[in-house]
């Protein structure tokens, strides 16, 4: 008797948790999703968001019309974008260079900080880019680098705009000017640490060059690489300045139905309007679905970002990888309001949405 009360508790037991399990359980359903997305990338924590986002819209642009895209590359997960040797990888590879597009997008300044629809602008008028395989964006980031490091120590990008200032502030006075102790030690510095300039020469050559951008092109792209770049679709680029919810949603919702992705700008840290940090962040959304968990449902939009979503509450129950970044869309929407919201009290005119067409 005392064995067959066991046994009835158990299956008791059993039959009420597999109940309370399968009510947890949330069904997904897709809306749309945005085909020919390219790898995802990082930014490796250097401001270089915007660029990133812009990137994403081109890639897919392109890849759509040339009719899908091969990549051999690594995808860029957490840290190190890149892997240094890329530049010795197939030629074929479809990644566009993330260097060159922030380059491009600044002209001809390696600059954090910047604006979508201003790389769009200027990519668009130079009607190509360089292949990542060419122009790796590994290149100005440490070998050893690490989250945990300091932020003066965590890219070769200051060291090397240090570098190039200081020769060109002499080398406007006198073309003959050799190198000083320290800048020859710098640049054994980085001869030793990245593979991909290993040459004192053409890095003396380089540093000759009228702009950081060119002195960068210069020093890592191989020669082989400057008839490789790859022409770009002619694009006409959209935006919006629209930053109520109310309003920013169907115009996103509509995109995506176009086989879209729309790139969005963010106030990452914040959480109010009366919250003093913004934290300004560029993004871009490349599908939407919707989640149902015992009977409340919401819309998810899944974003391409190359922080990884740290701002975000990330959807992990169907995550799988950094690859598949999920997003309430009133989170996502209200921190795009509040974007717009703070440009306006500035009286910036930038738009808080752009796609292309």
């Amino acid at each position: 008797m005392k064995l067959l009360l066991i046994n009835i508790f158990l299956i008791l037991s059993f039959l009420f948790f597999n109940k309370a399990f399968a009510s947890n359980k949330c069904d997904y359903t897709s809306i749309q999703e945005v085909t020919d997305m390219g790898p995802d990338r990082s930014q490796d924590g250097l401001g270089f968001c915007y660029a990133f986002a812009a990137l994403a819209l081109i890639q897919q642009k392109y890849c759509k019309q040339k009719g899908g895209c091969v990549y051999t590359l690594p995808s860029g997960g957490i840290g190190r974008s890149e892997s240094s040797q890329q530049h010795q990888e197939s030629k074929e590879d479809d990644q566009l260079s993330a260097l060159d597009i922030i380059a491009i997008g600044n002209r001809g300044e390696l600059v954090e900080g910047g604006f979508v629809e201003d790389v769009l602008r200027h990519v668009k008028k130079q009607g190509e880019l360089a292949r990542e395989n060419c122009m790796p964006y590994s290149a100005i980031i440490l070998a050893d680098y690490n989250h945990s490091q300091s932020q003066e120590k965590y890219s070769w990008w200051g060291t090397l705009r240090r570098l190039y200032k200081s020769f060109q502030k002499d080398y406007e006075k006198d073309s003959q000017i050799a190198l000083t102790e320290n800048q020859c030690s710098v640049i054994d510095e980085i001869i030793k640490k990245d593979a991909i300039i290993n040459d004192f020469e053409i890095v003396l050559e380089s540093l000759k060059k009228s702009s950081f951008e060119e002195f960068v092109k210069n020093a890592i792209v191989p020669k082989e690489c400057e008839s490789n770049r790859v022409p770009l679709p002619d694009f006409t680029f959209r935006i919006s300045k629209e930053f109520d919810p109310i309003k920013t949603k169907p115009i996103i919702m509509e995109k995506l139905k176009e086989n879209k992705p729309v790139g969005v700008s963010l106030c990452s840290l914040s959480n109010s309007v009366l919250d003093d940090e913004c934290g300004g962040h560029a993004v871009v959304i490349s599908g939407a679905r919707k989640k149902c968990c015992q009977g409340n449902c919401s819309i998810q939009f899944k974003i391409k970002d190359s922080s990884h979503g740290f701002w975000a509450k990330l959807d992990r129950n169907n995550l799988d990888s950094y690859s598949d970044l999920w997003v309430e869309e009133d989170e996502i929407l209200r921190k795009i309001h509040f974007m717009g919201i703070r440009w306006r009290e500035d009286t910036l005119t930038h738009p808080v949405l752009r796609w292309i067409e």
